[in-house]
C-alpha cells in the first residue's frame, strides 16, 4: 500500500495544478480556434455570396450591352430604310418632273410619294427613339459598371 505524507499530497496537488492549468490552456486555446473557425466559415458564405452576387451582375451587364447592341442595330435599320424610301421619292419626283406620264401615273406617283413620306416620318421617329434607348442604356450601363466595380 503506498504511504500518504504530506510531502506527496503536497506533490500530488503540484501536478494536479499543474495539469490543471494545462488544461485550462488547452481549453482557450481549443475556444481560439473554434472562434476562427467560426469567422472563417463566416467569410467563406460571404465570399461566395459576394462571388454570386458578382456572377449575377456580370450576367446582367452582358445582357444590358447586348440589349444596347440590338437598340443600335434596330436603329441603323431605319436608318437605311428612311434611306431607301427616300431614293424612291426621288426617283418617284424625278419621273414626275420629267417623265410624260398619263394623269394615273402621276397620281400612282404622288400617293406612292405622299405615302413614303409618311413612312419616312414615322421610322424616322422609331430612330430616334431607338437612339435615345440606345443612349439611356449605355448610361444605364456605365453606372451599373462604375457600381459594379466598386
Amino acid at each position: 500500500m503506498p504511504e500518504y505524507t504530506l510531502a506527496s499530497t503536497i506533490n500530488r496537488g503540484s501536478i494536479m495544478n499543474d495539469a490543471l492549468s494545462a488544461l485550462l490552456a488547452v481549453q482557450k486555446i481549443d475556444a481560439k480556434i473554434r472562434t476562427f473557425k467560426e469567422r472563417i466559415d463566416r467569410l467563406i458564405k460571404q465570399r461566395a455570396q459576394i462571388e454570386s452576387t458578382l456572377a449575377e451582375e456580370e450576367e446582367v451587364f452582358q445582357r444590358k450591352q447586348q440589349e444596347s447592341e440590338d437598340l443600335r442595330k434596330a436603329s441603323q435599320e431605319r436608318s437605311s430604310e428612311v434611306d431607301d424610301l427616300d431614293s424612291q421619292i426621288r426617283e418617284y419626283q424625278k419621273k414626275l418632273d420629267e417623265g410624260l406620264l398619263s394623269f394615273k401615273e402621276m397620281e400612282s406617283f404622288r400617293t406612292q410619294i405622299e405615302k413614303n413620306k409618311a413612312k419616312m416620318e414615322q421610322l424616322e421617329e422609331e430612330e430616334i427613339d431607338l437612339l435615345n434607348k440606345a443612349e439611356e442604356e449605355i448610361e444605364s450601363m456605365k453606372a451599373r459598371e462604375a457600381s459594379f466595380n466598386q
